[in-house]
């Protein structure tokens, strides 16, 4: 089922405040198609065709909805199946609700959002966690400053932030900028985020550091904390992530494919994956960090991507991507740690494709008129973790990649790429030698000689 879908996630009260949940179904059957949906909530199951009808259209074909009123605040499961029967699962997540909040969980076809607000009978007020106030903060930061070593204020800044107290984005960004230190301030911005009270502002920190590489890794790190729910009694929903348009997703294709260069395709990749209102699938995913031929640089990629996946059920296919059985080993633990579910991290047997599929990928390759074109497709088959070939097979699909004219070729490094990419799948490495042969430039050789010697030391 190719339509996308939406969850609106709202917010949670205690039952003292008539806690509600909702679950709507938005339009089901509007356009004439298999629009059922099924939603498990905690083990318990609600169908669309079975709530009350809503709205203005009360039809066969209306909205539906449940009022939940047995939910207390904390962390849940949610999955969303494409019928009310068996279905394939379309989504599948951990949420937070809030106390104090009224949450709304609406199924759409096509975009996932989230919301929440107040319940009846509670206002902001009533959160206990406040911010320190004016004067106290100003005499805690005057005391911080007048430390003459800067190594005096990590140590006071460090105790602060690790007490009781609590403390606004603002102040905290206001204690932070009396270190110099980037990697001091780092690990303050990080040890801080459990004593804020407004975490919603919390990325306004990534000001603080002027490397890419600390903007990064405090980026990722309050992310990892927000999918956690970690913030104390102040643990809000994740921030909603849209999976990517086809348009938007193709122009980040042609931009990798406009880099000749691994170092500027990791680039854009982590950026892609650095933005935190975009999601990808799993397919995506994988169609991106195929293009990485470095192992651990794709590992560190993975990584990132986790908090972006749209599908985090089929995030752990990902592990074929790794010959490395550490590698298999450090993601899958990594998706365990971050509360997904892990797959298998043994080898598999490795059967070539049957000559029969073979010349159906080489057919679809070589239907291409630019080189390109055939060289994507050739990637594709390169990294789709049911192919494995011989090294004869990956010699003449890097042969149909490396065609062209003049005006239509791909460049070197892109076929180097290419002979990197499909070692992994050799199921013959000791005949590699045959891929080698359509190398005749020394330094792309010595390129890929280096890189299947790192592979066979992991």
């Amino acid at each position: 089922m190719k339509a996308l879908l939406t969850l609106i996630l709202g917010s949670v009260m205690f039952a003292t405040f008539g806690q509600t949940v909702t679950l709507t179904f938005r339009d089901n059957n509007q356009d004439k198609q298999n629009r059922d949906y099924r939603v498990m909530i905690d083990g318990y199951s609600y169908n669309s065709t079975e709530g009350t009808k809503i709205g203005s259209n009360k039809g066969s074909n209306g909205p539906t909805a449940f009022t939940i009123t047995n939910l207390s605040p904390g962390a849940h499961t949610i999955n969303v199946y494409s019928s009310t029967a068996s279905g394939n699962i379309l989504y599948s997540n951990n949420f937070q609700l809030r106390r104090d909040y009224d949450l709304t969980i609406a199924v759409n076809p096509g975009r996932i959002s989230f919301s929440e607000k107040f319940a009846d009978g509670v206002n902001a007020s009533n959160d206990s966690r406040h911010e320190m106030d004016a004067n106290a903060f100003t005499q805690l930061a005057q005391e911080i400053k007048a430390n003459r070593y800067q190594s005096s204020r990590v140590a006071a800044i460090r105790e602060a932030v690790s007490s009781d107290n609590r403390f606004t984005t603002k102040q905290v960004k206001e204690l932070v900028t009396l270190v110099t230190a980037e990697t001091s301030r780092l690990e303050l911005a990080k040890l801080a985020y459990s004593s804020v009270v407004d975490p919603v502002n919390y990325m306004d920190l990534n000001t603080l550091f002027t490397t890419t590489a600390n903007k990064r890794s405090f980026s990722a790190y309050v992310q990892a904390e927000i999918n956690k729910g970690n913030n104390g009694n102040v643990n809000i929903p994740v921030p909603a992530r849209v999976l990517l348009s086809d348009t938007r997703y193709n122009q980040l294709l042609v931009s990798l494919n406009n880099n000749n260069y691994q170092s500027g395709k990791l680039a854009i990749i982590r950026d892609a994956f650095g933005n935190t209102g975009t999601a990808f699938t799993t397919a995506q995913i994988r169609q991106l960090l195929g293009v990485i031929t470095s192992e651990n640089d794709r590992l560190s990629l993975a990584k990132q991507a986790y908090a972006t996946v749209y599908d985090p059920v089929n995030f752990s296919t990902l592990l074929t991507m790794f010959g490395s059985q550490a590698n298999r080993v450090e993601l899958n633990n990594y998706i365990i740690s971050n509360g997904g579910t892990g797959g298998n991290i043994y080898g598999q047997a490795r059967t070539p494709v049957s000559d029969a599929d073979f010349s159906v990928l080489l057919r679809k390759a070589n239907n291409h008129l630019l080189a390109w074109d055939k060289a994507t497709d050739v990637r594709a088959a390169f990294t789709n973790p049911q192919n494995y070939f011989t090294s004869s097979q990956a010699r003449e699909l890097i042969g149909v990649a490396s065609a062209g004219n003049i005006l239509s070729s791909v460049p070197e490094s892109t076929r180097v790429e290419l002979a990197k990419l499909s070692y992994s799948r050799i199921v013959d490495p000791e005949n590699f030698v045959q891929v080698m042969d359509l190398f005749t430039i020394q330094a792309s050789r010595d390129e890929i000689n280096s890189y299947v010697r790192r592979q066979t030391q992991n």
